[in-house]
């Protein structure tokens, strides 16, 4: 196999299908049986539905959400107006997460291997050469030129390989969790909304959180890049978990693979990819994550700690500055809902 994608989540799946159309030969090992299960992420930001057109996907189905805005002390305040962002797609989507990757993975035949969980990597001197996995059939191993581990912030692959994050601690965190369903209902109500027969979806919040990046990784001794080690590449939550807060965990891990699909796609073909290719990966992305995680460290600071606490009297001055100049909501908009570094489809993924 030339790479194997381990999770199949917006990255992975991402990922998978872009490679795909470059004619790698690549197999996505998903523990799951189907996509059907709670996320957190349930928002498909304006970069990610320009990409779905360059892929030749067409339109999402779902609500449109065109500004956020919060209650703070008595206040409402127009935190982001993505009603005035450039381009075609002036709003985010509220799609379920399944919804979004059985759209992916329907885009290209892929080896799509579900109810398979990965359990460790393999290594063959120093070199990460593949993964162990159990599936209906019992134990197995499959080779690989490359491995990439999209499998979230417990990242399996990730601390096989000793790969190791900073953390940063939290305030909050934001649970998925399923309760039953009164009788009677039959739609979305205050904020739940049914995903299955018998059961209401809904969100809650934890007392603390985290979010990390492998900044400093080590492995075997030495330290080495924030994403990879011989042969691995970790990419989205594997490499860089995010607070909930803004919604762009999808966001970011789906450029992951998009700007790894483009930079790996050549070498990974002529079946020579090096840890220089992969290097050029974590320098296209970690700028942009930096970018990400420090807003949202800001955020919980100025916002979040303080109505936890109770001491959120009244609305924070960046949030007054943005009340009183709009153009700095259209910012916000565009930094949560595009990125600093946004991704483009390769050309030879264009449909």
């Amino acid at each position: 196999m030339t790479c194997c994608v381990v999770g199949g989540g917006p990255a992975g799946v991402m990922l998978s299908v872009l490679l795909a159309r470059a004619g790698v030969k690549v197999a996505v090992l998903e523990k799951h049986r189907d996509f059907l299960r709670d996320f957190r992420g349930d928002t498909v930001h304006p970069s990610t539905l320009r990409l779905l057109d360059e892929l030749g996907l067409g339109r999402l189905p779902g609500p449109e959400l065109t500004a956020m805005r919060m209650r703070v002390a008595g206040e409402t305040v127009v935190a982001a107006n993505v009603g005035r962002l450039p381009g075609r797609h002036k709003h985010i989507r509220m799609i379920p997460q399944w919804d979004f990757l059985d759209l992916l993975a329907a885009a290209e035949p892929l080896d799509l291997r579900m109810g398979t969980e990965v359990t460790g990597r393999r290594r063959t001197d120093g070199r990460v050469t593949g993964v162990t996995y159990r599936d209906s059939d019992g134990e197995g191993e499959l080779s690989a030129d490359l491995v990439v581990a999209c499998d979230g912030r417990d990242s399996v692959v990730r601390q096989a390989a000793g790969l190791r994050p900073d953390e940063f601690p939290l305030p909050m965190d934001v649970w998925q969790v399923r309760i039953p369903a009164p009788a009677a209902s039959t739609g979305s109500a205050g904020g739940s909304r049914n995903c299955s027969a018998g059961t209401v979806r809904c969100s809650t919040r934890s007392g603390r959180g985290t979010t990390s990046s492998c900044w400093k990784p080590r492995w075997a001794g030495r330290r080495s890049g924030m994403w990879t080690v011989c042969c691995l590449l970790c990419l989205g939550d594997a490499a860089h978990t995010m607070s909930p807060v803004g919604g762009v965990g999808v966001t970011l891990a789906v450029q992951d693979a998009v700007a790894a699909a483009r930079i790996l796609a050549g070498p990974l073909s002529a079946g020579r990819v090096s840890t220089q290719d992969l290097a050029k990966v974590q320098k296209r992305r970690e700028w942009p994550t930096r970018v990400a995680q420090r807003t949202q460290l800001g955020e919980h600071e100025i916002l979040l700690k303080p109505a936890l606490e109770g001491t959120l009297t009244r609305v924070p001055p960046p949030l007054r500055a943005v009340q009183r100049f709009p153009l700095l909501a259209v910012v916000a908009a565009y930094l949560g809902g595009i990125g600093v570094r946004p991704e483009h489809t390769p050309a030879f993924a264009r449909r």
